[in-house]
């Protein structure tokens, strides 16, 4: 068969020529342009950095943020599972950590290694927050060592960087700040929808415990202040519930244990107290103050893992109590607390902990400060307050390394 090439094809192909102008201008021809975004957002929008590479436009497309606006209204999300994966080195009893970040597709399978943070490497680091909003990944907290090491005692000295490390899916760059109106650290936070929101904490330079709160906008790259709390707490934690901010638990400026919750009503602009929020589980009141409290939120229930126990519970709203609806996979179960995450995994809940393999005694769990050969587990279930056992499913991801806990971990739906 003998392929007929039309006498004007070649004039059409030429650089520059009229014919060739307007494929360039179309996104995906022969389609227009409003079906052509529809098909790109579909895309997973961890590729998006790849799309700039296309051409011009797309690179123009891919920062205007159109289509993350597109993906909105027609409702895809998809998570995103940020780790740091920065390896902990000692050097003359002095830790510093690696500000190097992984992410993780589970609907993709896919993993890669984000850029390198551009904070000062040389020096003593350690990241207490990270958490999402958007496409942006905020790393909030740093914690750099002051002639000695992290621990606040007479020996040891450490400082807050005020600064704050902000990652930009679609673009795959980091970029420094905005620093939040109030320096802090030993926070609550939460990804809110459209918004991220800190409340509580200890103020940077005067050590004070605050009970302020303040608001991240993504569009806007800026901080703005929201109405302060009835209590200062600090140590303390926050999700994103019924369309509130809530913050639980914490020590207040008297060192008491909180039991107490508040929640902020984004409408009216003021915090409610929630009494004896966490009193009627007695596990609460037996955790160490520098370990957060493992809370995720799936489908406006709130979730609660009791690692000395192993229980995951929920929190039954009518009458202010908790209830067990089952416990973590008994593969996994050597882990302690400074080891381990629960987050909210869309419709599902997400558990990431660091464990030995083959792990067959409580014995050997005493050893897993000491054991440099430990592995990331991420598992999953679909819970419901109705249930009294959880089926969990173990996600097809293993990552070894030498850090003994898992202090940044989050979850970005985008």
């Amino acid at each position: 068969m003998q392929l007929v090439v039309p006498a004007n094809a070649k004039r059409k192909i030429l650089v520059g020529s009229e014919g060739a102008s307007r494929v360039d201008a179309s996104y995906l021809p022969p389609f227009s342009d409003d079906i052509a975004l529809l098909i790109l957002a579909r895309l997973p929008s961890s590729k998006y950095c790849d799309l700039r590479l296309v051409s011009r436009r797309f690179h123009s497309l891919i920062r205007s943020g159109e289509l993350n606006e597109i993906r909105k209204k027609i409702g895809i999300k998809e998570p995103k599972i940020f780790l740091h994966s920065g390896k902990a080195r000692y050097r003359c009893y002095e830790p510093y950590t690696e500000a190097r970040y992984k992410c993780y597709e589970p609907y993709t399978r896919s993993c890669w290694d984000l850029p390198v943070c551009p904070y000062d490497e040389t020096i003593a680091y350690r990241a207490t927050k990270l958490f999402c909003v958007g496409t942006h990944l905020l790393v909030l907290g740093i914690i750099r060592r002051v002639d000695g090491l992290w621990r606040d005692a007479d020996i040891w000295r450490f400082e807050l960087d005020s600064d704050i490390w902000r990652y930009k899916l679609e673009l795959n760059r980091w970029f420094n700040g905005p620093m939040m109106i109030t320096p802090r650290y030993f926070f609550a936070s939460a990804d809110c929808g459209s918004v991220a929101c800190v409340a509580g904490g200890e103020q940077q330079v005067s050590k004070e415990v605050l009970n302020s709160a303040e608001k991240y906008n993504p569009e806007r790259k800026s901080w703005e202040p929201l109405s302060s709390m009835n209590m200062r707490r600090k140590f303390c934690s926050g999700f994103y519930m019924d369309s509130k901010f809530y913050v639980i638990g914490g020590i207040n400026e008297n060192r008491d244990l909180l039991t107490c919750g508040e929640c902020y009503d984004f409408e009216r602009n003021v915090w409610e107290m929630i009494p004896n929020m966490i009193e009627d589980d007695p596990s609460w009141t037996f955790r160490c103050y520098e370990l957060s409290y493992h809370v995720a939120v799936v489908n406006n229930e709130l979730y609660h893992l009791d690692v000395p126990s192993r229980r995951l519970k929920v929190y039954l709203k009518n009458n202010n109590t908790w209830k067990k609806v089952g416990r973590v996979p008994a593969s996994i179960e050597h882990f302690q607390s400074w080891g381990v995450e629960l987050k909210s995994l869309g419709e599902e809940l997400l558990l990431v902990c660091r464990t030995l393999r083959n792990c067959s005694s409580h014995a050997v769990c005493r050893t897993l400060r000491n054991c440099s050969s430990l592995a990331i587990i991420m598992c999953f279930c679909t819970p419901s307050p109705e249930l009294d056992d959880v089926e969990w499913h173990v996600l097809d991801y293993s990552h070894q390394g030498q850090n003994r806990s898992i202090n940044n971990c989050c979850v970005m739906m985008a």
